[in-house]
């Protein structure tokens, strides 16, 4: 029993913050509605409308995060660290690319999708220029999810969660409600590709200072350095 004990503190200590980490975007996305709602009806369809296309962008990425969490698990549990390190910097290289990608394909489409998406004229409006600007950032929100599922696999649940809950209640909510307040639409816009790029660059720093990168940069390294 004691080796039952043993495991069961083991899955929770990485389930529980891996758990909420997956319910704080959700609830985050709520709360940035609430800013959007102010807006009005069509600025809520069509940031709806968004999110939706974006959910269908980013599975590549979604697949990615499922899948280099067994593999950074099994080579570091193996003592092939330097081999779980160069997965992880191979999937945040086709994070960036398929970023750039898929950011350059919904610029140029952004008006073709939203009036397949979004149900009037007005709200398509407010689907495109979702799309014209945070569509470019999505390579950031990949890496982030990608990190996540590796700390998790390097038992560094609290990271992880961390790093989900400062992109969400440190940048995404304060900023969409200041941003809605300066500048309207084009304020939560500015709110959700910011929080894209402060994650990307928190997901470099924590798996600098969790041993999964091995990045030499002053931006990256210094704060690295501070958590390890």
């Amino acid at each position: 029993w004691k080796d039952v004990g043993t495991s069961v503190r083991d899955i929770v200590k990485v389930g529980a913050p891996a758990s909420l980490s997956n319910a704080i975007n959700p609830a985050g996305m709520a709360a940035v509605t609430a800013a959007v709602a102010t807006l009005g009806e069509a600025a809520v369809a069509g940031f709806g409308a968004a999110t939706r296309v974006q959910s269908l962008a980013i599975v590549a990425l979604l697949a990615l995060s499922a899948g280099i969490g067994p593999v950074v698990g099994q080579n570091w549990g193996a003592d092939a660290r330097d081999r779980a390190r160069r997965a992880v910097r191979f999937t945040f290289l086709f994070c960036l690319g398929y970023g750039l990608a898929i950011g350059a394909a919904l610029f140029l489409l952004a008006d073709l999708i939203a009036g397949l998406f979004a149900e009037d004229g007005e709200s398509a409006s407010y689907t495109a220029l979702y799309l014209k600007i945070v569509g470019w950032t999505l390579g950031g929100y990949g890496i982030l999810v990608t990190a996540n599922a590796a700390m998790n696999a390097r038992s560094k649940a609290v990271q992880s969660m961390s790093l989900s809950l400062a992109r969400i209640g440190l940048v995404y909510i304060p900023f969409a409600w200041i941003g809605v307040t300066l500048a309207g639409y084009p304020g939560i816009l500015t709110a959700a590709a910011a929080a894209n790029i402060l994650a990307f660059w928190g997901a470099l720093v924590l798996c600098r200072s969790t041993g999964l990168l091995a990045i030499e940069t002053p931006i990256i390294r210094a704060p690295a350095e501070k958590l390890a």
